[in-house]
């Protein structure tokens, strides 16, 4: 029986406001940064060593994204399932290997949310 294991890691976007990157370690085998392009746009960035995470989540605790684009020429679909969260898939049914950009998105302005990122280890 397989069984799938739900992770997330927490950080904060307000640290954007001094630097135009902000990189989080999940685990040892995917990580993630935050870059700042505009004032109130970002771009995710992941980094995955496996092909064992089938979706990724984000969610704010405060605000909601807006214009959220997915990168659809490498495959990405962005699905805004609620203003405040972005389930974020790949055309080949998992995260790809390496560095891939998956969105781009906006958030009001003057605002320091948290940005959760959830995802699913679902390998034996």
């Amino acid at each position: 029986m397989k069984k799938s294991i739900l992770l997330s890691l927490v950080i904060s976007i307000g640290y954007l406001a001094t630097t135009n990157c902000l990189q989080a370690q999940g685990c040892n085998l995917i990580t993630y940064s935050v870059i700042k392009l505009e004032p109130c746009k970002y771009r995710l960035q992941a980094n995955s060593e496996t092909e064992c995470y089938p979706f990724l989540r984000l969610l704010i605790d405060i605000g909601e994204f807006s214009n959220v684009e997915a990168n659809l020429a490498d495959g990405w679909t962005a699905e805004l399932v609620s203003p405040m969260e972005i389930l974020l898939t790949h055309e080949s049914g998992f995260i790809p290997l390496g560095e891939s950009t998956p969105v781009e998105f906006d958030l009001p302005f003057e605002i320091a949310p948290l940005i959760t990122f959830l995802w699913d280890y679902d390998c034996p």
